[in-house]
């Protein structure tokens, strides 16, 4: 029988979902805007191509998180990682506040590399208190909530500051997304976590490996890293090629962050609902089928009308909507409590 959630377990989640995107569709959606506007070269970019494969690798060090408890004087053991790993994103995000936009792109490439590993860990741990938080009637409501929250995410980190830039310059827009990202350390320190939900004789690499002679769940992990790759690659392509194209920063967030993400939470309650009725596999080929379209439309992105561009936005998004919708739907129906994070 299930239990009713209460509404601040929704809250929580639906928090730390969005803060944990907001840092990293800043640095894959607005600073590749932000870099191309202040005279900067494409090849300058190439590092965030990376970030999607750092964000779909992070099975390899979820056992670590599931397993060891951080600063023992802090109560619960995933809340522990998510006070730890919100603070880290802060204090990253606030190092970046200090240093100019014209830094070394070396040093850019690190911090920008590190901030999408913690949000990535952070990710990790927030997943398995969903887990353990909500059951399996009120999971479907739980991979609404983040989705929605990385769609929200990416409007306010790649849109709203995108848009801001101009007026407020460098340091004052990585100031106003730090406080963001601090915003949810109130909610997690009121947080009264449950002593059970860590399972420290399972949560290993053994274990996992054990999992890992599933096919099913190696066909899951391989389908979670060309997708999520896909989406950080065309959408790589996407914004220099708009900047190319004329279009300012306040236009390239409208479209890319604001309006598109619109219709991507649309697409994944869509997604959602075809994949409840028809299951898993129906919903991979939406995925496919869409991010074909939307790699073949972004190629040709200079080349069409303004109406098209706009078009094409919203094609992105609705991609990142169902793209989500589908690994978080999968990916939870295999977690086993007490391991959620590894599983």
């Amino acid at each position: 029988m299930s239990t009713k959630t209460p509404p601040q377990t929704y809250w929580l989640l639906f928090s730390l979902y969005i803060t944990q995107y907001l840092p990293v569709a800043f640095f894959t959606s607005a600073l590749p805007a932000i870099i191309m506007t202040e005279g900067g070269e494409l090849s300058d970019l190439t590092f965030i191509y990376l970030l999607g494969m750092i964000w779909s690798l992070k099975f390899f060090w979820a056992p670590l998180i599931d397993r060891f408890s951080p600063g023992k004087q802090i109560s619960g053991h995933y809340r522990r990682w998510l006070i730890i790993l919100q603070s880290c994103l802060v204090l990253l995000i606030a190092l970046c506040a200090i240093l100019s936009v014209q830094m070394s792109p070396v040093i850019l490439a690190s911090i920008t590399i590190l901030i999408c590993f913690v949000a990535a860990s952070q990710d990790v741990a927030s997943d398995a208190l969903a887990v353990n938080l909500l059951d399996d009637h009120n999971r479907g409501t739980g991979n609404g909530i983040q989705s929605a929250g990385g769609l929200v995410g990416q409007m306010v980190g790649g849109g709203v500051i995108l848009m801001l830039y101009p007026h407020l310059g460098w340091s004052l827009s990585l100031i106003v997304l730090a406080l963001m990202v601090l915003f949810p350390l109130y909610q997690v320190s009121r947080f009264k976590e449950p002593e059970d939900f860590r399972n420290k004789e399972t949560a290993n690499y053994k274990y996992m490996a054990g999992i890992l002679k599933n096919s099913r769940t190696i066909y899951l992990l391989i389908a979670n890293a060309i997708l999520y790759t896909s989406i950080m690659v065309s959408f790589g392509f996407l914004i220099p090629s708009l900047i190319q194209s004329g279009w300012n920063m306040e236009k390239v967030g409208l479209a890319t962050n604001i309006i598109g993400p619109l219709f991507g939470i649309l697409a994944a309650l869509a997604c959602g609902f075809i994949i409840r009725k028809k299951g898993v596999t129906a919903g991979l080929a939406i995925v496919v089928v869409v991010q074909l379209l939307v790699s073949f439309t972004t190629i040709n992105l200079l080349s069409v009308s303004e109406f098209w561009r706009f078009t094409i936005c919203i094609l992105q998004l609705v991609s990142f909507g169902v793209t989500a919708c589908f690994v978080f739907t999968s990916c939870m129906k295999a977690c086993d409590q007490h391991n959620g994070g590894s599983t």
